[in-house]
């Protein structure tokens, strides 16, 4: 399963990454996996150190798209939580996409080994994957706010899009940067 996430994160990467570049997918992608390479060649704790600033630009991205979507949400109309519009090929469809969110929730099992108390694993569970279904929602709910459901639906880059609403070309481009990081 790792493999095959990996591969397919790989192959969205690239698809972002053909609207910057005139490369081919398969040298973009080789790339791609080279890179995170070398840089665990120069040692862990500049791996590590990247790792953490990534994410702290993620989250604050992550943030400040919650509070753009909050004030200048203009398509909130096209929320539709009406079950009788629902296609069962749609939502098995989209289910496929949630392997994704949690595909590192086996690293918690694997970690009960050195859990002192043993309650704490479903605890620990439960309150990761509550915590990333909050982020996905607020995450859904935002884009398609900012910029309506149909284009968050064809887009390559949805939060690219939503960020470019308000920031333009240029926040479009920080923002698909850091999903390729």
């Amino acid at each position: 399963i790792g493999l095959l996430t990996a591969a397919t994160v790989m192959v969205g990467q690239a698809d972002v990454m053909k609207g910057y570049i005139n490369v081919s997918k398969p040298l973009i992608i080789a790339v791609m996996l080279a890179i995170p390479s070398l840089i665990t060649m120069f040692g862990n704790k500049y791996a590590t150190s990247l790792n953490q600033l990534i994410m702290t630009l993620v989250t604050l991205t992550f943030v400040l798209l919650f509070g753009k979507a909050s004030f200048k949400g203009t398509n909130s109309g096209d929320l539709d939580f009406n079950l009788k519009h629902l296609d069962f090929n749609d939502l098995l469809k989209s289910s496929f996409i949630t392997i994704f969110a949690f595909n590192g929730f086996q690293s918690i099992v694997q970690l009960s080994e050195e859990a002192k108390d043993k309650n704490d694993v479903p605890k620990s569970i439960v309150s990761s994957v509550s915590f990333a279904t909050l982020v996905y929602v607020l995450i859904t709910v935002s884009v398609i706010s900012l910029i309506g459901l149909n284009s968050a639906a064809g887009s390559v880059s949805p939060i690219g899009n939503a960020f470019g609403v308000n920031f333009g070309d240029n926040g479009k481009n920080i923002v698909n940067v850091l999903t390729i990081a």
